[in-house]
């Protein structure tokens, strides 16, 4: 893998990374909103009660999408810096040999 590949990887996980985490955070928020008028004993009515769960429920579907984005991209992340790692020290393993050969 190329030092241009590994730095497009090294910076592009943890933006998008980023971004999940931020819509995650945006959409928890609006969960919790409906669910707090949901909980607080201000609504009255069966029907607003049951469009409330109805909202709370399917802001639910897209969170639990998120939060596997979120891991499928931390695993990427790990993965891709274990290969960083690993090709940092096969080169440093190969400028070692190199040089030894040069010395001779």
């Amino acid at each position: 893998m190329t030092q241009l590949a590994q730095r497009r990887i090294r910076h592009s996980h943890p933006r998008a990374q980023h971004d999940v985490e931020l819509e995650a955070q945006t959409l928890d928020a609006k969960i919790a909103a409906v669910d707090e008028r949901l909980y607080s004993g201000l609504v009255k009515s069966p029907k607003e009660l049951a469009d409330l769960q109805n909202r709370s429920g399917l802001a639910q579907a897209p969170r639990t999408a998120l939060d596997d984005t979120l891991l499928e991209a931390m695993l990427t992340l790990e993965d891709a810096e274990q290969a960083t790692h690993n090709a940092q020290a096969d080169l440093a393993k190969l400028q070692a040999e190199w040089q030894a050969t040069q010395a001779t």
